[in-house]
């Protein structure tokens, strides 16, 4: 529709110029003036009357039904039709709030067309007054300099202009007096008396705006006298408003406003002499004759009498003053006589006047000039007589500008004349002088000691004198004046007198009246005053009394808010105050008026002394109080206790019936006082500064009762209640909902909210609970359903728009939107049900539910509220806040079409005049629908499937209706970016990109796609990432967010354009290294952020930090391309140094828990391309550790988890640097330490003195809340067990002790940290603590570490076992489990559960005790093993059920512990023999058990891959195929060698050696027990379900079968490869033998292929000594008859045939020279080392070489790494190889980080990388070698008290024929061997951990049976290990050393020799 005419639409031209919206430049508003220009000049002229040939000319135009409806419009708006079709035009553009649609159907009823042409009508009235308005503004300011658009404004008011714009108001004005009223038959049927109502309401205002602008235009521009009398001549037609031609509709509802045009009339014309007498125009002759005609018909009314007395000043001051005076003194006395003073202090108290308005200024303005003028062409005493002057004057002082002249004029002139001459009255007339006195007194601080000073001192004092003082004590001298003779007291009980001598003149007109001249002091007559009102009231009171009193308390009310001394005369009558209110308080009915006066003085009175005053009020009963001082909230809610006293019954009875409420508004402001003590009373609009909780504390008597008061009583009712002055009702209403707001804008704490005494949460809770379930809320949501139009309505009423009550009940209309906005967050809290309370119930009606607030739809329509600007933005942030709770769907309860809503909220998006508040508000609210209003998002976002679209667009789409909605404006915003960069610091582009991030977040795919569509979508959205960056922007955060979930969404495949501006920012003009500064230097630069507001979690720079690591942690991933070093160096480097600066100057906790985070992040994925010098990152390593222990309690826990995360982690990245540097290797131990000590004392596990008096308190106070919990049904938080910090500060010491473990200058710290005794501490505590097994693992593994160093025998000493002995029992099963039958719910043993990974670092730590101090922690170890008996048992039998990892790795770790413990079985046989013989027992059954698995394949492969088998005969039904070989299935097999290999070197002490048995025939009889039973069958199989103890199930037992079946396992392994190794360095020599073997084994060729060779090798030797020497010793067993020893021989014999085969076939005669070169030697370990064997016999012969080095040898030889070329490669993975406590999972939330900690290695999958790498790294080492030396032998003889009592004998035939076969080839070399067989654990360097022990040479060769003990030599014992590594053998030393033992072979040829003579 287009319009016809030239009608702008003026309400949003008043909306622009007037500055409500500020956000309209310049050149906006001239375009708009300059469109308007016209309109504005011509005013209400600019509307035509109806004319006959626009209708015909419009009927050609248009459809005769539009026609038809225009022509109704027409005659009913009384205009042209044009003008009537724009005006419709107009409506239904701007203002009709409904879809097309419903507009068709107002046309089509005849109901719906009279609503329309109503609504049209209202709308062009509204117009006309906008129009006005409009003309108001340009007035206004077209002069004011400070107005941003005066320029623009004074260019349409220009000089040229002027004259113009004055004619055309006052035609308008002329026209409307002349207006005759409208009929049904003029305006037709339409025209009904309520039309004719408004229509005559409307009139009225329009006359007044006309006069108001005419005294606008008098003031401020050029005013001809002509204008001026044609003006006058209109307001004398009409009679100063008075007289209209529609006269017969005036009724009493439009007496006020009629009131209101005559004073503004009469002040227009006052102002209009005034100017025209000042500027010398009016004494044109001829128009000031015209003028003078027109005032002689003025007459004696009141509103004749100002004019007349402004003509003749004007007059008395012209030119020819003094010579008209006596012409024009009749216009005085006819002013005089018409009470002009008495008219004119009514026209200045009028309420339209107290209005702060331009208008109102210069009435004030005006009267006051009036005064002066007077005063200066008049005596005193002739005013002094004139009524009214006095008063007038009091009224003229109440603007503050006149106050500030009264001061700053000469005392000589102006009206300081006629306050002087008040001041001679006084006290005679009191209410004269104390009504300017309370004028004056509110002039500030600034005159406040000018006044003071005259108060203090009057110069006069007046009284009616008593006969009997005038004949008594005064005499008449001179003549005319009176002296007293004696002293007078005129005031009974007021100290004043005066003094004989003073002298007085009697008042002419009242003879009786006396002015003394004397000094007096206002607050005497102040109190005289007081005290006589005070004295009658008993009596009936006087009003003229009770005026005084009244005036007299507001003028000291004033004084004391102005900051004036108390001077000693105000204490009286401030004292009396008390004691006057406390009187009148008793009376049945005392007059409200005279106690709201005395409250105010109290008030004032607190600013001096608080306390005093409120406790003197308290004990009044004036006031709402307590009956007792602690009322619960219930109580308080139910008023319970309480009682209103005086007050409320005044309010009732007196106010309510007046309608006047002057003591309920001051008590209002008394109780705002009181909770905001530092706020003025009168400060209505302030609701910035916070309750004082200590004030209310404190004042609780007064304040509880007042708000209760409030909340129950006049908070619902106000509205109810009638009102003499309306604006009551809004002052009413706002200090009621200041007082609820700032309640409820108090933020409670859990700590504060549990206190529910406290006072202020009782105030908090109870005005929740009022305002949800009581009558309070439903008067709340009456505010808030008032709506827009009933705003409007109030605003058009008054007269000023910038003061008034339209804009009070606006700021009630803001509030009450911002307190149901905080109800609806707070509303959980107080709500014991999910049921939606009262008012929600209200709330969440839909419109067409009858009477119904429609709260919703009246909330949605505040957008269109044109007055305040801070209203819209409230209400949607309250639509936001229903989207969000709302369990509806709020587009329902709106009642609007989807259209209507997306062109009403985007049309404000688009508006370039719409402030930003109200955008940012928009978006907001469309980002809350997108996740909880998905109907409502659909509407504003307008993007549908194609399918949807065309079933909702089947006819043409509106050209307005464009898809996409509000996201055109997105993109038209992120398009400006480029060529306006300061857009991102906007707070529209913080909100449209939470939009946007919402979209992405909530993968609302179709949107999204839009938006990608478009093709500058990608190029707005990125712009910001090539911009200069600033401090003050937002968004950056989503920017980075958004792109890292594309990326994540599509990794390489993201958008075209995305990656195109991803390379851009990655590889171009360095954007990623400023961006890294950027965002890690924001969090430094907080001073200058700009912080999220409302409801955003963290401040900008926050969200961007955690943003910009989530982008990082993407783009590691999913970026197309790759970083290059440099990138990843700058962005850790970067972070690092951002995080120590954050550090040092301990800034804001988020930022460095970020910082740290981030560099952990970056560190754990990049490793060594993060650091770039090494020297400098372990710089900054150090100051980080050292600022985190500096200040370690102060951090929050994420900060020290990131922190000590981070220091670990670097820590393994920089141990080459920390070993080389010394002393920062120092200072990071020493942080460490100190962390550590720390954390082990903040252990809540370890009790503490101070703890224990508190523990029970606090423990009955979680009871407590935890039952509150309960009650109210919530879920109670888990708190997260474990101590991840104490755990971290632990791995990084073990770390820092592994790497630093043979360097020096660290232990003197350590050990002044006494960190052994606070880590034995914790330990002592933690193990059996529940949700602690992390930890406990941890401080175990330390132990284990501490165990290596130095500080081992510290630990001794201190204790150690004694803290482990009981607390290492693994916690019991529960019983219920126990009744489990079925195999598959079993109760899970100890050994299945967590417990072996704390049980196996433990049995580690005290192998590495016993190996190293030997016999000082021997009885510990004894006294352990008897505690634990049952569990070592049951670690060593776990596997015979379980072969998974941990039980493999227990049984290794537990039989590498009793291996060293066998050393000493006399003492552990002597100390504890139950516990020996039962361990002993169970490594057998262990033994059989493993050889079972490894002869079994397919036994082995079920137990490993699938459930166990509960019976053999499921193994008979499985298929006889053999097993596919997993690699998983050789590292089981592997694991279980080493188990064989342990359990038979364990046995091998307690069988007597062969040598011994060869060379003593008395060996078999000492003490030697058999351990193999003689059965020779193979091993049974048995799957009998694990018990606790062995004597519940049957145990297989060791026989020969096993060890030979054993033997011939590891014959066929060593026979099948062709190369035969050795456990020596790995040399090989090449077998004939093929394949044979194996098959001959009865096992699967390729099972016995993958068995590892050194392993098998080692068993081999192990299997062959258990065999010969337990054969031996059952041959020379003297129990066993001789076929028994033929059998024994036999099957023996027999069994062996396929080892003396292989021995027969590869192992030739070392004299023949052709082997000798391919022995096996080099690094590792052969059974020949064993003490006691054969070979170590052989070999301990053979002469000593010098040369021979101390050679490391193992069990197994290492395979070679494919990174041993690079060292610090070599020693990373020797580092890392293993680990029993890995932070993965513990470290989950670290943004995803996985790193390693190498505290105390524990083996993880050792088959898989034995067979990857073909060597037992996981597995046992043994250092140092099976050697034995003669000295050391008998060293251990002496030890153990035995002694060899023996002969020695010759060999034997066998002895011989060994001597002959070894003999001769072994006098070459020597060997120095040790005793020790050491299993160390896999974290200790195999180079320089070991500890060597020096042996003397044999001293002699003779063994005797106890010569099997490997027990060491005392002094070798108690030798200092040394803490320098041991050198590593070159390859060439180990071959030189390798080649002078053939450990393997010549002990094969050995035990084949044997087997051959003695078995055969």
């Amino acid at each position: 529709m287009k319009l016809k005419g030239d009608i702008i639409y003026n309400k949003a031209l008043w909306v622009i110029i007037s500055g409500t919206n500020t956000n309209a430049s310049a050149d906006v508003v001239s375009h708009e003036l300059k469109r308007a220009q016209n309109q504005l000049q011509n005013g209400l002229n600019h509307f035509k009357d109806p004319s006959k040939e626009s209708e015909a000319e419009f009927k050609s135009q248009v459809s005769d039904s539009v026609f038809k409806f225009t022509m109704r419009l027409k005659r009913f708006l009384g205009l042209d039709i044009n003008q009537a079709w724009d005006f419709m035009c107009n409506y239904l553009l701007y203002e009709f709030r409904g879809a097309e649609e419903g507009l068709q159907e107002f046309i089509g009823s005849e109901t719906r067309t009279t609503v329309l042409l109503s609504d049209i009508w209202l709308f062009y009235w509204s117009e006309r007054l906008f129009l006005l308005k409009c003309i108001n503004v340009l007035l206004t300011f077209h002069s004011d300099k400070g107005h941003p658009y005066q320029n623009l404004f004074a260019s349409i008011l220009c000089p040229e202009e002027q004259p113009l714009f004055c004619d055309s108001l006052i035609s308008q004005l002329g026209k409307l007096v002349s207006l005759d009223y409208p009929t049904p038959e003029s305006h037709g049927t339409l025209m009904s008396d309520q039309f004719q109502n408004l229509w005559v309401m409307a009139v009225l205002r329009e006359e007044l705006e006309l006069v108001q602008n005419l005294l606008l235009y008098v003031d401020s521009c050029e005013l001809q006298l002509e204008s001026f009398v044609k003006l006058f001549k209109i307001i004398l037609q009409h009679n100063f408003g008075q007289d209209h031609l529609f006269g017969v509709l005036l009724n009493d509802s439009h007496a006020d406003i009629i009131k209101k045009i005559r004073n503004m009339e009469v002040l227009l014309v006052l102002r209009a002499l005034a100017v025209l007498g000042t500027s010398g125009k009016m004494w044109d002759e001829s128009q000031y004759v015209k003028l003078e005609e027109v005032i002689l018909l003025l007459g004696a009314q009141p509103e004749h009498g100002p004019i007349n007395m402004a003509w003749m000043l004007v007059n008395f001051s012209g030119p020819n003053g003094e010579e008209v005076f006596d012409n024009f003194r009749r216009f005085g006395e006819l002013a005089l006589k018409a009470e002009c003073f008495v008219f004119l202090e009514q026209i200045l108290r009028h309420k339209m006047f107290k209005e702060s308005a331009r208008f109102s200024n210069i009435a004030f303005k005006t009267v006051y000039q009036m005064l002066y003028m007077i005063t200066s062409k008049f005596d005193h005493e002739r005013l002094d007589g004139i009524d009214g002057i006095y008063s007038v004057t009091a009224a003229v002082l109440m603007h503050p500008d006149n106050i500030a002249e009264f001061f700053e004029k000469p005392r000589d002139k102006g009206i300081y004349v006629i306050f002087q001459g008040a001041a001679q009255h006084f006290p005679q007339y009191f209410t004269v002088f104390s009504r300017i006195v309370e004028c004056l007194s509110a002039c500030g601080p600034k005159y406040i000691q000018v006044l003071m000073e005259y108060l203090s001192s009057l110069p006069a004092f007046s009284e009616v004198l008593e006969p009997r003082v005038l004949t008594t004590h005064m005499i008449e001298n001179p003549p005319g004046e009176w002296q007293l003779t004696s002293a007078h007291q005129p005031m009974e009980h007021i100290p004043f007198v005066i003094q004989p001598g003073t002298k007085g003149i009697f008042n002419e007109e009242d003879p009786s009246s006396i002015v003394w001249k004397c000094r007096f002091n206002f607050f005497h007559a102040v109190h005289h005053e007081i005290l006589s009102l005070i004295s009658q009231v008993q009596a009936p009171v006087g009003s003229k009394t009770l005026n005084n009193v009244i005036s007299s308390l507001k003028s000291l009310t004033n004084l004391l808010k102005s900051k004036c001394r108390i001077t000693d005369e105000m204490i009286g009558p401030l004292e009396t105050v008390f004691v006057l209110a406390d009187r009148f308080c008793q009376l049945s009915n005392p007059p409200s008026v005279l106690l709201a006066s005395c409250l105010d003085c109290m008030m004032a009175l607190m600013s001096f002394f608080p306390e005093e005053v409120c406790t003197r009020i308290s004990k009044l009963q004036f006031l709402p109080g307590l009956y007792y001082y602690n009322p619960t909230l219930i109580e308080c809610i139910h008023a319970e206790h309480t009682n209103l006293f005086v007050l409320g019954t005044l309010v009732v009875t007196q106010e309510r019936s007046h309608g006047t409420y002057p003591l309920l508004k001051s008590y209002l402001q008394f109780i705002h006082r009181l909770m905001k003590p530092g706020s003025e009373v009168e400060d209505l609009n302030s609701s910035s500064t916070l309750i004082d909780e200590d004030a209310v504390q404190s004042r609780i008597r007064l304040v509880l009762p007042g708000v209760v008061f409030i909340l129950r009583d006049v908070f619902p009712n106000y509205m109810f209640w009638r009102y003499v002055d309306e604006g009551d009702r809004e002052i009413i209403a706002l200090s009621c909902m200041q007082m609820i707001h700032q309640l409820l804008s108090l933020n409670f704490s859990k700590e504060s909210a549990a206190n529910v005494s406290r006072p202020i949460y009782i105030l908090y809770r109870a005005c929740l609970y009022s305002l949800l379930f009581l009558d309070a809320g439903a008067a709340l949501l009456r505010i808030v359903g008032s709506g827009d139009h009933y705003i409007q309505a109030l605003m058009e009423q008054q007269v000023s728009w910038a003061a008034g009550r339209g804009l009070t009940f606006i700021r009630v209309v803001q509030l009450a939107l911002s307190v149901l906005n905080r109800l609806m967050i707070l509303k959980d809290s107080i709500k014991e049900e999910d049921k939606p309370c009262p008012l929600e119930q209200s709330i969440y009606t839909q419109p067409s539910q009858k009477h119904g607030l429609k709260i919703v739809l009246v909330v949605a329509n505040y957008i269109y509220h044109c007055f305040n600007p801070n209203l819209p933005p409230l209400a949607v942030k309250l639509l936001r806040r229903f989207a969000v709770n709302m369990p509806k769907a709020l587009m329902s309860c709106m009642g609007m079409k989807p259209e209507v809503v997306r062109h009403t909220f985007i049309a404000r998006l688009n508006s370039d005049i719409e402030s930003p508040a109200l955008k940012v508000a928009i978006l907001e609210l469309v980002t809350s629908c997108v996740e909880h209003q998905p109907a409502l998002a659909d509407a504003f976002l307008n993007v549908h499937y194609p399918a949807e679209s065309k079933r909702m667009f089947q006819k043409k789409q509106k050209k307005d209706d464009v898809e996409g909605g509000c996201l055109i404006f997105a993109c038209s915003v992120l398009n400006n970016i480029e060529k306006d960069p300061d857009v991102v610091t906007s707070p529209v582009y913080q909100a449209l990109m939470n939009l946007i991030h919402a979209l992405w977040t909530g993968h609302k795919e179709l949107v999204l796609n839009f938006l990608r569509s478009r093709s500058d979508f990608w190029n707005g959205f990125c712009a910001p990432l090539f911009q200069k960056t600033s401090y003050n922007a937002q968004g950056y955060s989503q920017v980075f967010d958004i792109i890292s979930l594309d990326l994540f969404w599509y990794g390489g495949k993201v958008d075209a354009k995305l990656e195109v501006m991803l390379t851009r920012f990655f590889k171009e003009n360095d954007y990623l290294r400023t961006w890294s500064k950027f965002v890690v230097e924001s969090l430094t630069v907080k001073e200058q952020l700009m912080e999220v507001s409302g409801e955003e979690k963290y401040p900008q720079n926050i969200a961007l930090a955690t943003a910009w690591k989530n982008f990082l942690i993407v783009a590691m991933k999913h970026l197309p391309f790759e970083l290059t070093p440099e990138h990843k160096y700058f962005l850790a480097d970067d972070a690092r140094r951002a995080l120590i600066q954050e550090l040092e100057e301990m800034g804001s906790m988020k930022s460095i828990v970020l910082l740290a985070e981030l560099c952990l992040i970056l560190t754990t994925k990049w490793g060594r391309d993060s650091i770039e010098d090494e020297k400098l990152t372990l710089t900054q390593l150090h100051k980080i550790l050292y600022h985190v222990s500096l200040s370690y309690d102060a951090f929050h826990i994420r900060a020290k988890e990131a922190s000590l995360a981070l220091a670990l982690r670097l820590v393994h990245l920089l141990r080459h640097g920390i070993r080389e540097d010394s002393i920062t290797a120092d200072c990071l131990m020493q942080a460490s330490c100190q962390i550590v000590g720390i954390e082990v004392y903040n252990l809540p596990c370890i009790p503490r003195l101070d703890d224990c008096v508190q523990s029970g308190e606090q423990t009955q106070q979680e009871c407590k809340s935890e039952e509150m919990e309960d009650e109210k049904g919530q879920e109670k938080e888990v708190t997260p067990c474990g101590h991840m910090t104490c755990t971290l500060s632990l791995c990084l010491m073990q770390k820092l002790l592994n790497i630093l473990t043979w360097s020096d200058g660290w232990q003197g710290n350590f050990r002044q940290c006494k960190v052994v005794s606070k880590v034995l501490a914790a330990v002592g505590h933690i193990l059996h603590m529940p949700g602690q097994f992390s930890f406990a693992v941890t401080l175990m593994n330390v132990l284990l570490v501490l165990s290596q160093t130095e500080f081992s025998e510290s630990m001794i000493h201190s204790g150690v076992m004694q803290h482990l002995w009981v607390q290492l029992l693994p916690p019991s099963v529960p019983e219920e489990a126990t009744e489990q039958v079925n195999s598959s719910t079993r109760p899970k043993h100890w050994t299945e559960l967590n417990w072996p990974q704390v049980y196996k670092p433990a049995l580690e730590m005290l192998t590495v005790l016993l190996q190293t101090k030997k016999h000082l922690f021997l009885d510990e170890v004894i006294t352990f093993m008897g505690i634990h008996e049952e569990h070592i048992i049951a670690c060593i039998m776990d596997i015979r059920h379980s072969l998974d990892k941990w039980p493999l790795d227990l049984a290794v770790t537990a039989l590498t512990l009793i291996l060293e413990l066998s050393k000493y079985k006399y003492t552990w046989r002597l100390t504890h023999e139950k516990s020996m013989f039962a361990i002993m027992k169970a490594v057998m059954v262990c033994l059989s058990s493993c050889v079972s698995y490894l002869i079994h394949p397919r036994l082995l492969k079920i137990m490993v891959e699938r459930p166990p088998i509960a019976s053999t005969q499921h193994l008979k039904a499985m298929v006889t195929e053999d097993p596919e070989i997993s690699p998983h299935l050789i590292s089981i097999q592997n694991r279980l060698l080493d188990v064989v290999c342990l359990c038979m070197a364990t046995l091998i002490p307690y069988s007597p050696s062969v040598v011994s048995l060869l060379t003593d025939f008395r060996e078999c009889e000492v003490e030697w027990e058999p351990l193999v039973e003689i059965t020779f069958t193979a091993p049974a199989l048995s799957f009998s379900r694990p018990s606790p103890t062995m004597s519940q199930e049957v145990l297989p037992s060791l026989t020969f079968g096993s060890l030979i079946a054993f033997a011939n396992i590891c014959t066929s392994a060593l026979g099948r490869t062709g190369r035969t190794p050795s456990p020596g360095v790995g040399r090989c020599v090449t077998s004939p033998l093929a394949g044979g073997m194996a098959v001959a084994s009865g096992l699967n060729a390729t099972w016995v292929s993958t068995m590892d060779k050194y392993r098998v090798t080692m068993g081999l030797e192990l299997s062959l000594t258990l065999v010969a020497s337990q054969g031996i010793t059952h041959l020379m067993d003297h129990h066993l008859c001789q076929w028994e020893k033929q059998i024994i021989k036999r099957e023996i014999g027999t069994e062996m045939a396929l080892f003396l085969d292989y021995a027969k076939r590869n192992l030739r005669n070392i004299r023949d020279g052709t082997e000798s070169s391919r022995s096996f030697t080099g690094e590792g370990i052969s059974w020949s080392r064993f003490p006691g064997s054969a070979a170590a016999m052989v070999l301990s012969k053979r002469p000593y070489s010098a040369s021979s080095l101390p050679v490391v040898r193992r069990l197994w030889r290492d395979s070679p790494s494919k990174e041993t070329d690079n060292p610090k490669t070599l020693d990373t993975a020797h580092d890392t190889e293993h680990s029993n406590f890995e932070l993965d999972n513990v470290f989950s939330r670290q943004a995803g980080s996985s790193f390693e900690v190498d505290s105390r290695s524990i083996p993880h999958d050792s088959g898989r990388q034995e067979s990857s790498h073909g060597t037992a790294d996981h597995n046992i080492r043994l250092s140092a070698g099976f050697q034995v030396s003669e000295q050391a032998w008998q060293s251990v003889r002496q030890a153990e008290g035995t002694q060899d009592s023996g002969p020695q004998k010759e060999l034997d035939s066998v002895t011989s024929a060994l001597s002959t076969e070894v003999g001769p080839k072994e006098k070459s070399t020597n060997v120095e061997a040790s005793q020790t067989l050491i299993f160390k654990p896999k974290v200790i360097h195999s180079d320089h951990n070991v500890k060597h022990q020096p042996q003397s040479e044999p001293s002699s060769s003779k063994r005797s049976w106890s010569s099997a003990i490997g027990v060491p030599d005392t002094k070798t014992a108690a030798s200092k290990a040394p803490r320098s590594p041991q050198p590593s053998q070159s390859d060439d030393a180990i071959e030189n050393v390798a080649s002078q033992f053939g450990y393997s072979e010549d002990y094969f040829r050995l035990m084949a020799h044997i087997f051959n003579c003695i078995f055969r």
